[in-house]
């Protein structure tokens, strides 16, 4: 797993700061602490502006193709241009970061990084003997696009046939592959999916890999359990961790490189009767650069997060499950605020993503160092804004709403089921209800749903009971929606890709008006929709009757009611 240098030539690149500027991407100031950053890595500029959060992939690629009259495209693996591809080859790909397109005419649609490359364009018509269309997107569209080429052809997939447990093989095969090779593998595929985590599970005979992909899990390649040994030991040196401890639980990070792209991976290794179960949590450093717009919330839920987001101080809350998007959700809600004028101070368990121009505190129990620990000290650096991981006890849920009061924005995480639910918990707590109307100003639930896949789903007309469901929205009699089928893209499960559903409690006038320690949660209920808060079956029937997803999803993550 070496990494390539970033072919990417920074010459050609020398104004697109100033373009950048010059269309509201970024502020001269980003661009400043840009250069300078860059004068100090002699990396790209581009990708400095990406790391540095000032900028996404898309925006660069975008505005280049803006400038240069040239098509912006996402790439989705149905598009790719295979035969061409393969043709090609990987390396070529590869090297100069291409992939051709499919096309209804003569022409190769071919996806670059640098559209400035027209040496590259003149060798691919040379090769394919076809005229070249040029089209820009990002480097992450075009290395997803050449894995799902190769995928099928690659040597590691071969040897990972000849030591499938589920074939039968005992012969000794740790001459024939390398664990570091399977590993890459592993990794490469979890890559292309847009996996979230890996796990590798020790059976009786064979070492099982699985994939969790939109919440589920889906099967990868079993491993002869002669190489499992080997695979785990790997991914410990990769993670820092003791080799030589079987009996306990281990956590570690990782950080691999396929392609030159940055992976990283929090690694759990837990000790079970048949060995060592392992599983990784695929850390997307695009979730760090995301949107809020990308979140999925209605346009009304929208407007008013960002209200509460640029507030001077207050807390704002986000609750889920685990596994519902909460990080995802602050870290977008962060990259919103100016990192240049204010200071940003995060305490987290673990530190997940590094965000530039934000002070991280990583906590560590084991020497003391807990949320309500760590929380003292930070009040005392003179931050605008906290970001708490995660509000598990009385005494951090005190010190939030002490900083709310005393002047800080507090961003944080709590475990309920509903946005109504927060009120009684942080009360439940020990927090003085005075205390928390004062300080209280938003609290956001989510969920994930499915997207239903657009290569496979059919349209039908809503039945009386569905209709019924949607008694609460303004349907028409013949309202079309959308039933979940299954095919090869979506690996049978008649969905791609996720969203989120959302409920904002805003804490306004007439919510303050109820006792919120008295008061029954229906008088809170009722008082938040005057205000018009919906709920997330809401949101999600809503989502429904639009066509992103299906009523049996809404109802499978939300309830019948």
């Amino acid at each position: 797993m070496t990494e390539q240098q970033p072919p990417v030539d920074n010459r050609r690149f020398a104004f697109l700061g100033e373009l950048l500027v010059e269309q509201g991407v970024i502020e001269q100031e980003q661009l400043d602490v840009a250069i300078q950053e860059q004068k100090r890595r002699r990396e790209v500029l581009g990708k400095i502006l990406i790391d540095s959060g000032f900028c996404t992939e898309n925006d660069i690629a975008s505005t280049l193709a803006g400038q240069l009259s040239l098509e912006f495209v996402s790439i989705d693996e149905q598009d790719v241009d295979r035969i061409c591809g393969k043709t090609l080859g990987d390396e070529f790909l590869r090297q100069h970061l291409v992939l051709p397109l499919k096309s209804k005419s003569d022409l190769v649609r071919l996806a670059v990084v640098d559209p400035f490359d027209v040496e590259t364009s003149t060798v691919v018509e040379t090769r394919l003997g076809r005229p070249v269309e040029v089209l820009v997107a990002t480097q992450s569209d075009i290395l997803n696009g050449i894995d799902s080429i190769l995928d099928d052809t690659s040597h590691v997939d071969e040897m990972l046939k000849g030591i499938d447990g589920s074939q039968g093989r005992t012969d000794n095969i740790l001459d024939k592959v390398s664990a570091e090779e399977l590993v890459e593998k592993i990794a490469r595929e979890a890559g292309r999916k847009g996996a979230t985590d890996i796990h590798l599970e020790p059976e009786t005979h064979v070492m099982r890999v699985r994939y969790r992909l939109d919440g589920v899990l889906i099967d990868g390649p079993m491993i002869n359990l002669e190489l499992a040994p080997a695979v785990i030991a790997r991914i410990k040196v990769m993670s820092n961790l003791n080799l030589s401890e079987h009996r306990l639980p281990q956590d570690g990070r990782a950080r691999i490189h396929l392609d030159g792209s940055p992976m990283d991976w929090r690694v759990s290794v837990l000790p079970t009767v048949l060995g060592e179960n392992v599983v990784i949590r695929v850390l997307d450093g695009k979730t760090v650069m995301m949107d809020p717009r990308e979140l999925g919330l209605a346009e009304q839920n929208h407007t008013w997060l960002m209200e509460l987001s640029q507030r001077p101080h207050g807390i704002l809350l986000v609750t889920g499950p685990t596994g519902s998007g909460k990080s995802t959700t602050l870290y977008s809600l962060l990259r919103t605020i100016d990192g240049l004028r204010k200071k940003i101070i995060t305490v987290e368990d673990p530190v997940e993503y590094r965000i530039p121009l934000v002070r991280q505190v990583q906590t560590h129990s084991e020497i003391g160092l807990t949320f309500a620990t760590a929380l003292r000290s930070i009040l005392r650096q003179d931050p605008d804004v906290v970001l708490i991981g995660e509000i598990r006890d009385r005494e951090t849920a005190e010190i939030a709403v002490r900083a709310a009061l005393t002047g800080h924005l507090v961003f944080s995480t709590l475990h309920t089921n509903s946005a109504l639910g927060a009120i009684p918990r942080l009360i439940d707590m020990g927090i003085d209800p005075f205390l928390l109307k004062s300080s209280l100003i938003g609290v956001l639930a989510q969920r994930l749903i499915r997207r239903v896949c657009k290569h496979c789903h059919t349209e039908y007309t809503a039945t009386t009971d569905e209709l019924a469901q949607l008694s609460e929205n303004v349907v028409p009699n013949d309202l079309i929606l959308k039933r979940a089928l299954g095919c090869s893209k979506c690996r049978g499960t008649g969905y791609s890709g996720r969203s989120g559903i959302h409920e904002l409690l805003v804490v306004d006038d007439r919510l303050k008006a109820c006792s919120f320690g008295g008061d029954a949660p229906e008088a809170l209920a009722k008082a938040a929709a005057l205000g018009g808060f919906r709920t997330l079956r809401d949101d999600g029937l809503d989502r429904a009757i639009l066509g992103e997803t299906t009523l049996e999803e809404i109802t499978r993550v939300t309830g019948s009611r």
